[in-house]
């Protein structure tokens, strides 16, 4: 019994956690060693070994507890095809997303662990990023302002027919791809192409328009299908006076090819980075077998939280079941712990209190039978000492007691006749048909 207790404790939920917080606490230093870091570089086969020791003996503690409850299972354990069940279903859970992440961990170490090492590729990438925002900026600035200007030449036209002129004019001048004019709710009220086969322009979506309502100008790069990038600005032209609409001016402008060209300082500091490809495999290797043992540490822990939860969620269910057995065989002072302020805390709470209730109506049933077989006995007492013959009927008309006297009276041993009708007493006792036909007159009135 003493080795089963150091066993059970030894294998409970307190030595889980401490453990479990050991190899967190191991594996946070095993991923820093995996990094070349300073301090525990020089210590990453001895973690790796604490590590794997770690996970083995969260493996036996595991394969202990699922022994267990396969154990139980067969043995028939009131609870125990629930907690399997539990079981189950929260190793799937934890299982699925902790594959999925795994995979994509390791797709990504092994796909982008090479963009980490050469200070040159990364300056290129800066320098190159640099480049082509400022270039870009300065052409958004440009084509902003000169929207700005075009807005306010369309606001002053008198017709429609001067605003689709004025398009034709703006577009040309400045030398957009299209030019078109919009309600704020993205209808279409005039637009200019240079595409003349386009017959429909492009419309500004809900987060074009949901920046201009802020008071924002909107303009973004954009790609375009087939390669390059195109420029869409757009800017809210206000009603010049009370009553008219805001409308929408929106420019696509694609931009030239030569910007395209600004990855080439990219691709050139890629070739000095051949000569570092001898260090993607062992570095690989470390940071893959780093995540994996963290993985099946992850897996193997909410294996035993699994069990533990699982086991804390059917010991109510089971004592309820244990309660409603206890009350089939006629214990209804049967009560069970309450140790949750939850749904199943309540609902034990309820099977208390049903029991209670059914064990006070079975009380008050047990002492209402005995008042009644006190009064009955009573009853019978006085009945037997009234010289007088006493009969009772009930709505019936069916004899339901009497008293010696009355078999006195009418010679007949009266005891046959209970709970027989007044009409079949009158049959069998012809000589005390006046009697019974007044009796029966007497109930009818």
């Amino acid at each position: 019994m003493a080795s089963r207790s150091m066993i059970s404790q030894l294998l409970g939920p307190g030595f889980t956690l401490l453990l479990s917080a050991f190899l967190l606490i191991a594996s946070v230093l095993l991923s820093r060693a995996a990094g070349n870091d300073e301090l525990f570089g020089d210590f990453y086969s001895a973690l790796i070994l604490l590590n794997v020791i770690g996970i083995g003996l969260l493996a036996l503690m595991s394969a202990f507890q699922i022994w267990r409850l396969i154990g139980q299972f067969r043995a028939r354990v009131l609870g125990s095809r629930l907690t399997l069940r539990f079981v189950g279903t929260f190793a799937v859970l934890a299982l699925i997303p902790l594959a999925v992440v795994y995979y994509f961990a390791v797709q990504f170490l092994s796909r982008g662990i090479d963009s980490w090492f050469d200070v040159q590729i990364e300056q290129a990438l800066d320098d190159a990023l640099l480049l082509g925002r400022s270039s870009l900026e300065s052409i958004k600035l440009d084509v902003v302002d000169q929207l700005r200007d075009d807005a306010d030449k369309i606001q002053n036209a008198e017709s429609s027919f001067e605003v689709f002129q004025l398009l034709d004019e703006l577009r040309q001048a400045s030398d957009f791809e299209e030019m078109s004019l919009h309600s704020m709710s993205g209808k279409i009220l005039a637009s200019s192409s240079k595409d003349a086969i386009s017959l429909i322009p492009n419309v500004p979506d809900e987060r074009v328009i949901r920046q201009l309502r802020q008071g924002k100008v909107y303009s973004e790069m954009e790609p375009i299908a087939g390669g390059g990038l195109q420029l869409r600005v757009a800017i809210r032209i206000t009603g010049r006076q009370v009553g008219d609409t805001d409308r929408v001016l929106l420019v696509i402008d694609p931009l030239p090819l030569r910007y395209s060209r600004l990855g080439q300082s990219v691709e050139a500091a890629y070739a000095e980075y051949e000569k570092l490809q001898y260090l993607r495999r062992p570095l690989t290797f470390s940071f893959v077998l780093t995540l994996s043992l963290v993985t099946l540490m992850t897996l193997l822990i909410s294996l035993l939280i699994a069990i533990y939860l699982a086991r804390r969620l059917v010991a109510p269910l089971r004592d309820l079941a244990e309660g409603t057995q206890a009350v089939a065989q006629g214990d209804y002072g049967k009560q069970l712990p309450v140790t949750s302020g939850d749904e199943l805390g309540v609902l034990v709470s309820s099977f208390n209190r049903m029991t209670q209730e059914i064990s006070s109506a079975q009380t008050a049933v047990r002492n209402s039978q005995i008042e009644a077989e006190k009064q009955r006995a009573y009853l019978e007492t006085v009945l037997a000492h009234l010289s007088s013959g006493v009969m009772s009927f009930d709505s019936h008309r069916q004899l339901r007691t009497h008293n010696a006297a009355a078999e006195r009276i009418l010679h007949t041993p009266l005891g046959t006749f209970v709970e027989s009708s007044i009409a079949e007493m009158i049959n069998a006792l012809p000589t005390a048909k006046p009697l019974l036909n007044m009796i029966d007159q007497g109930i009818s009135d």
